[in-house]
């Protein structure tokens, strides 16, 4: 996967300026202060008072509401259960929800980040996304990579989707790029600062942005050095094409909408402003040349056998990523659900 698709879509524009969490949470207040002012009640002080606090966000660490992320991470099992099963050429996968689809791996000899491969790659995957936002429905696409020996790629597609060019369809693939092996190892303990399996300890990473600077390398060469007992999993959920359509004209309406109401107030129009309308406007044209739109989260776990090992291996992960301008988030409270997510066909 190229650097160029990558960091291209990881700018995706939030649909509401609330999270549904934060919204959960106000309801939750008004609820609590009708349930006072009724009954006079102690319970729906309290009830109010976590709504409350839930809508302001409380303590924030890179954006990330920490006390919504402590109250989800406190009301859910610290249990997961994963297994995997391969029926008729498709991959079903369960761990906290059911993912079912067809995984190809990636044809090609040698170390992928020194041959001439990524443009053709590329091309495949692009068809690929433009054939799934034909459907009627949102669906999801992950490419999975992991370096040992070699470098290995595998792309798990729905279940009607054929094989790309380039791809051979291989069900078992996915013991090649997931460091959980759910067929020996069904259970894993979820702390707050990780994954615990009966042989393994995971710690999980979300990308969060992409450097401005031009980098000669992939963003999965970057991050998964050979040797490196590090996994990749790009999850992108692809829009159908009248959904993206609907989107992006709505994205570009308000961004112009904002820009006009600015400019009559006597606000300067920010260069950083311009840039954002001028990429939605690029967006919208090519959504409306057939290509597809999509959110991409990229996650990075990172594999050991004990605590100690994990986090030395993260601390190697981060200075890497430093030098190559990529900016890590810790799944600290949502590991659990962040590796489930990494997993072929994102089950979570």
């Amino acid at each position: 996967m190229s650097e160029a698709w990558t960091a291209s879509h990881l700018d995706a524009g939030r649909l509401f300026s609330m999270s549904p969490a934060r919204a959960v949470c106000g309801l939750a207040a008004g609820v609590g202060s009708c349930a006072w002012w009724v009954t006079q009640s102690w319970v729906a002080v309290a009830i109010a008072s976590l709504g409350v606090l839930g809508v302001l966000g409380g303590p924030r660490r890179g954006g990330v509401d920490l006390f919504m992320v402590a109250l989800a991470f406190a009301s859910r099992s610290r249990w997961t259960r994963a297994s995997v099963q391969v029926t008729g050429g498709l991959c079903e996968v369960r761990a906290r929800g059911v993912a079912v689809s067809r995984l190809c791996r990636l044809e090609h000899r040698g170390r992928f980040d020194l041959s001439n491969l990524q443009d053709a790659t590329d091309v495949a995957l692009a068809d690929v996304f433009d054939r799934v936002a034909a459907g009627p429905s949102t669906e999801t696409v992950t490419w999975h990579s992991a370096a040992t020996s070699e470098m290995v790629s595998v792309l798990s597609v729905p279940r009607d989707l054929a094989a790309p060019a380039g791809w051979r369809d291989e069900p078992g693939a996915w013991r090649l790029v997931t460091p959980w092996s759910m067929d020996e190892q069904r259970w894993a303990y979820e702390r707050w600062t990780g994954v615990r399996t009966t042989h393994q300890e995971f710690v999980v990473f979300r990308v969060t942005g992409v450097g401005a600077r031009r980098v000669d390398r992939s963003l999965i060469s970057q991050l998964v050095p050979y040797g490196s007992h590090r996994f990749v999993s790009v999850h992108a959920s692809v829009l159908p094409a009248r959904r993206a359509a609907a989107l992006v004209g709505r994205q570009v309406h308000r961004a112009r909408t904002n820009a006009a109401l600015a400019g009559m107030v006597g606000f300067r129009r920010r260069a950083t402003s311009e840039e954002v309308l001028r990429r939605l406007e690029q967006r919208e044209l090519d959504v409306a040349r057939g290509r597809s739109l999509m959110a991409i989260t990229v996650f990075v776990v990172v594999a050991a056998a004990t605590r100690f090992d994990v986090e030395q291996r993260c601390e190697h992960l981060l200075s890497d990523a430093r030098r190559s301008g990529v900016t890590l988030e810790r799944g600290d409270g949502r590991h659990a659900l962040w590796l489930c997510c990494a997993l072929p066909g994102s089950p979570a």
